[in-house]
């Protein structure tokens, strides 16, 4: 959770409920999900957060959801949205520090993409989700069971061509599987 100046800064003036369903949600869904710092996880916790807030708060607009700042991503990601969301899969194995920067914070953001485009698509991947899953039964997911939900929620938002960091994995695997 932020300290009290941060959110001043950030909210100051503003509704602040989805806000605060946003991040009490992190506190309930924290001890359900692991330890891991992959992007995919990030993009899990964050989308659903955000999901939630929405779903709990359903007159919170963009900048309620906090997905307008520094700039507002709806509309940078939605431009060009198949690209954003290869951009993101294409990363969701990662560990880095910078990748995590590029797509969760503010000060940092992916070629032409908007900062911080990682909170919209994993909100777009939760919604997704969302039309055959209930607020609880998403929150109750395994990260080992939502990873296969994540992947096709994905899959069915884009076609995404493998680079060759994908493909060679691919290949490594299947040496490695016999499949």
């Amino acid at each position: 959770m932020f300290g009290a100046d941060v959110i001043a800064e950030i909210h100051s003036g503003k509704d602040m409920t989805a806000f605060f369903h946003h991040e009490l949600f992190h506190l309930y869904h924290e001890p359900k999900v692991t330890k891991c710092v992959a992007i995919w996880c990030a993009l899990w916790e964050e989308g659903l957060a955000t999901y939630v807030a929405s779903r709990l708060d359903p007159n919170a607009d963009d900048d309620a959801l906090s997905l307008s700042a520094p700039e507002p991503i709806r509309p940078a990601v939605e431009a060009n949205r198949a690209a954003a969301i290869c951009a993101v899969a294409r990363r969701l194995e990662s560990t880095t520090n910078e990748h995590f920067a590029d797509l969760f914070l503010a000060d940092s953001h992916l070629g032409n993409f908007p900062a911080r485009m990682g909170y919209y698509i994993g909100y777009l991947v939760a919604a997704d989700i969302g039309r055959t899953h209930s607020l609880h039964q998403m929150a109750e997911l395994s990260l080992v069971q939502a990873r296969p939900l994540i992947d096709a929620a994905l899959a069915r938002m884009a076609t995404c061509r493998p680079t060759r960091i994908v493909e060679a994995h691919e290949r490594s695997r299947s040496r490695r599987t016999g499949g």
